[in-house]
């Protein structure tokens, strides 16, 4: 892929075919935005306040729309309270798992494993800790 970027020999054929999912509306993104033709997309994109209960610069799937300066977030109403609720409460947990890896904190990582809800408790949360990490020790030796 890295070559095929670099090149500046057009993208070989079939360079959509090659894997599944939703790459292709790229190229209509792509269009869109050169043509500034004001076409509506689903994108993730930092919240910037297209949804206002939610944290800023978290990224969230929302409508766009394609301008010539790119795709620019449609603004929302607020999001029912139980769901706002729990959505900031898994940006969190991504923002504090990343900090956990970022610095190498196993106690970070234990909040994380707290705020993901999968344990009840501290203890539990810290005997998963050391046993995930003592597992992949050689993948994180900064832990």
């Amino acid at each position: 892929m890295s070559a095929d970027a670099q090149s500046p020999d057009p993208l070989p054929d079939d360079t959509f075919n090659q894997f599944s999912g939703e790459h292709e509306q790229v190229v209509d993104i792509i269009a869109a935005i050169r043509n500034d033709s004001g076409a509506v997309f689903s994108a993730n994109l930092p919240n910037a306040g297209q949804i206002p209960n939610l944290p800023l610069s978290a990224v969230v799937e929302s409508p766009a729309i394609a301008t010539a300066n790119g795709l620019r977030p449609i603004i929302l109403p607020p999001l029912p309270a139980c769901l706002a609720g729990t959505l900031s409460t898994r940006f969190l947990w991504v923002e504090t798992l990343v900090d956990a890896a970022l610095e190498g904190s196993r106690d970070k990582f234990i909040q994380a494993l707290v705020l993901d809800g999968a344990v009840s408790s501290m203890d539990q949360a810290a005997q998963l800790a050391d046993e995930l990490l003592g597992a992949q020790t050689e993948y994180l030796p900064w832990y």
